[in-house]
Order: C-alpha cells, then structure tokens, then sequence
C-alpha cells in the first residue's frame, strides 16, 4: 500500500481543521467497522465506508479475508479506494471479475459471506413490514 508523504497528511489535516491526534467521525467508523471482521470471512463491500473499512480490515486485522465488491469483484487487494464497486482500481490481484447477479448468487445466497457491510443492521420488524408490503404489492400486480 502507498505510504502518504507528512506533507500531504498535513495538508489533509489543514483543510479538516485537524491535528495529528484527532480523527474524523468517517475514520472512526472506518476503524470500528474493520475491527469486527474476522479473518478469513468472505465480506460484501459497498461503495464509501463500507469499502474503505474492509481495505483496513484487509490490511490489518483479516489478511486472509475475502472482500467481495457488489459490482462482481472477488478477492482483490485494493490499494488505492475505488471511486465506485465498478471502478477498474478495485479488480487488483482479485481472483474473479464477474457480474452482481453472479457474485451475489455464487457466494452471498449459498451463504458464504460473514456478514453485510453493504446493509445497515435494521431491526428486524422493518424487515418484515418491508417483505409483507413487497409480498402484497406482488401479489397485486399479478392478479
């Protein structure tokens, strides 16, 4: 992983009203959500945080997890943080560059992934109104 030059981290600092021994509520996040990935899991990343906490997670505490990008990128070892699950930077060393509907078949419905980084841990009631409301409007349309 590219190394940041004191320079650079002191402009970023600068422009955040910043110093050295401070963080942002982001970076705060990004270490919090890395350090509940265990190693060795398989992680769904979305774009932004979620990303950027499993590339932490991957470089520090689960060097043997295997992020899996929403957009169909398996296994990679991302260096620089993609702008987007799509962005050509994310399939770096990855083992399989596919399509979501392929990723999310072949590995997040066989229930092979840890745990949804992608998602927001909602209770389970807005689960159920939310599948209850999406049943009823199914069964609507077909009649």
């Amino acid at each position: 992983m590219q190394q940041i030059s004191d320079e650079a981290y002191e402009a970023y600092l600068k422009e955040r009203g910043l110093a050295r021994d401070q963080y942002t509520t982001m970076e705060l996040l990004a270490v919090a959500a890395a350090r509940e990935v265990p190693d060795g899991a398989f992680v769904f990343a979305g774009t932004g945080l979620p990303l950027l906490a499993s590339m932490l997670a991957q470089f520090t505490v689960a060097p043997n997890m295997t992020l899996i990008m929403e957009a169909g990128i398996v296994g990679p070892k991302v260096e620089h943080l993609p702008i987007s699950v799509s962005d050509p930077r994310g399939c770096l060393k990855g083992s399989m560059v596919s399509n979501m509907a392929d990723t999310f078949g072949t590995t997040a419905l066989r229930g092979y992934v840890a745990g949804p980084i992608t998602l927001p841990r909602l209770p389970t009631r807005y689960w159920s109104s939310w599948y209850r409301r999406s049943a009823a409007s199914r069964s609507m349309s077909s009649t």
